[in-house]
This record gives C-alpha cells, structure tokens and sequence, in this order.
C-alpha cells in the first residue's frame, strides 16, 4: 500500500474513511480487518483522530516509523518486553552502561519467578517434588531458556535499530565473591579448561556434549580447572547495554514515558508473565503433539503426560505468584545426596 503522504498535513481533515482513502490514492476496503491495517499503516506517518466519521491529521513524523511486522513465535512478548527493558534503563539512568546477566534480566523483566534460577541447578530436587521426569524437567529449561533468550535478543536487537540502545554481550567471572568483566587471559583460560576437558571426556563440540549424560560430569571437572589454573569460581554470559540517553531525556515525552510508574510497571509485569506462561504451554502442547517421530533421547515428549508436566513446572518456576519453594528444594536435595552417599558407602551384597 502506497500512501499519497506529501496530502498528510498537521491539521488535515477527510470527511470519512472513503474521502481519505480517494484523496491517499489507496483502496477502499470493506472488510473490517483490512481498515484496521490500513489505519495501522497510516500510523506509520502520522498521529489522527476520529470523530464520528470525520478523521483529523494531528501530527506527521519527518521519519516514518518502522514498520511493525506480524507477531511470529518469537516476538510474542514484543512490545511489553521492550518497554520495560527501556524503562529499566531509565531507573538506572545516571550509572552508565547496564551489565546484566540473562538471569537477572528474566528477574527483571518478570518473565521468570524466585523458584525458577534455583531449581535449575536442582532438576533432581525439583523432579522429585513435582513428581515429574528428569527428562521433561531438562526438556523444560532447555526449551524455556531457548524461547526466552531469542524474544530477549529480539526486543535488543529491536530497540537497537531505533537507535535507542547498543547492546553486546559479554563474559563476566566471580572470584572470591567478586564479580568483574572477563579480562582476554581470562577469557582464554575459560576456553583451555573446556576445551582440554571436553576432548577427555571424548567429545569434539559442546552441543553434543551438554545434551549426554557426561554433560555434569564436564561442568565439575571443567569447573575445578578452571579454579585452579586462574582462581575463577565460575564465569557467566552478561548483556551490555548503553543507553542513548539524550534520546531519551528529549524524547521520552513525546514517543513514551520511559520511566512508568510503580503501579503501570506491574501492570506490565503481570501482562508479560502471563503471556510467557501461555506461550510456554502452547509450546509444550505443540511438541507433544507434532514430534510424531522422536530419536530415542526425545521419546518422552510422546507421554500422555507430558504437556500436562509442563503446565505444572510453568505453575512453579515461571508463575509470578507461585509459592516460593526454595527450602523444599534444599531439603530434597539433601536427602538425595544422602541415600547416594548410603548406597555407594554400603559392602557388596548388602
């Protein structure tokens, strides 16, 4: 659809839709949908109102907006994502670039609850609590770390070609409590640790390996190299966001209330929540239903209940008001490590 946009002028009026469309040179649509796209590309160009039938140009952007693009998969959390992102930035806005790890960020974004950073180095605690598989648990983080790191990138990557923001990412690592950015001797170690301990453990890329059984067996041992060859406790990936802080000092007003009130930031919170809960069902019952055909390592995703064990772990990691179950989870770990040391400290034969 191409607008006739030098008739655009603050102040403009067409009498109606079909005016508007005769003097913009576009179609005269009858199907409702159909108005409600072209009204949403007149958006790209300029702001109106309607009264009654009678449609007033307000005010015509120099630059026309991007245009929005359908709403796949991926950018179900869009929008929301992106103003709170940019709301973030506008609390922390006197400190310079924002470093933060993935998950923080998921914290902040109140994507994720309390429950979820804490089960994660837990699944045999939280599989046994929720009386769910360890497959499916596994399955459920990988995939639900996977969907939410690509509708994160997406909103940065989105913000970024506003020109709002740039964004890299980043390895920081703790020593002694001590978090710092990753100096290139740093970074250098981290790689000779994994990559000595993976080829003894018999694999040649990570891929392979993070999806076998020996995958703990290579976080211990690449972990223990790793503190003693240069002290580091262990190391992690972090966004790096500068803010394009005159931007937004000038425009916020105009384009959008960057720093929302307490009361509209959870308002989007709760919203966003929720829409990671439905999506994460709906993406749980598609690969029940779809994978007719799994490699022997998937077959568990063909269980009657499977989608069923994935709404429960949405309920307890991902839920912004689910109960907090960190204790129970200490607990079952606990008692976990307990029957194993037991069962190897006990005679053959007993």
């Amino acid at each position: 659809m191409i607008i006739k946009i030098e008739i655009l002028k603050p102040g403009k009026q067409f009498k109606n839709y079909k005016v508007m469309c005769q003097e913009l040179g576009i179609e005269v649509k009858k199907s409702s949908d159909t108005k409600k796209a072209q009204f949403r590309e007149l958006e790209r160009y300029c702001t109106y109102n309607k009264v009654g039938h009678l449609i007033t140009i307000d005010q015509v952007y120099e630059t026309p907006l991007e245009k929005r693009k359908r709403k796949g998969n991926n950018t179900v959390y869009g929008d929301i994502m992106q103003i709170l992102i940019l709301d973030l930035l506008a609390q922390k806005r006197n400190s310079g670039n924002l470093i933060i790890s993935k998950s923080k960020f998921l914290r902040e974004l109140n994507l994720v609850n309390l429950n979820y950073s804490h089960c994660f180095k837990r699944k045999k605690a939280l599989s046994i609590f929720c009386k769910v598989d360890r497959q499916v648990v596994s399955d459920f983080y990988y995939t639900t770390n996977d969907s939410f790191k690509r509708a994160i990138e997406l909103a940065l990557k989105t913000l970024q070609n506003k020109r709002l923001i740039i964004c890299n990412t980043v390895t920081k690592v703790s020593k002694n409590g001590m978090h710092s950015l990753a100096s290139p001797d740093e970074k250098r170690l981290i790689l000779f640790s994994e990559r000595s301990t993976m080829l003894s453990l018999g694999y040649t890329n990570l891929k392979n390996l993070r999806i076998s059984k020996d995958w703990k067996e290579f976080c211990k041992k690449s972990k223990k190299l790793l503190k003693e060859l240069g002290g580091i406790d262990f190391y992690y990936s972090a966004y790096e966001i500068t803010p394009n802080d005159k931007y937004l000092k000038e425009e916020s007003d105009k384009l959008l209330d960057f720093l929302l009130n307490k009361l509209d930031r959870q308002r989007h919170q709760n919203e966003l929540n929720k829409k990671a809960c439905k999506k994460l069902a709906v993406n749980g019952s598609k690969r029940h239903e779809t994978e007719s055909e799994l490699p022997q390592q998937k077959e568990f995703r063909l269980e009657q209940s499977y989608s069923e064990d994935i709404k429960k772990l949405i309920d307890i990691v991902i839920k912004d008001n689910a109960k907090i179950i960190s204790q129970e989870i200490l607990e079952l770990e606990e008692i976990n490590e307990l029957d194993f040391e037991i069962e190897y400290s006990l005679p053959d034969g007993l």
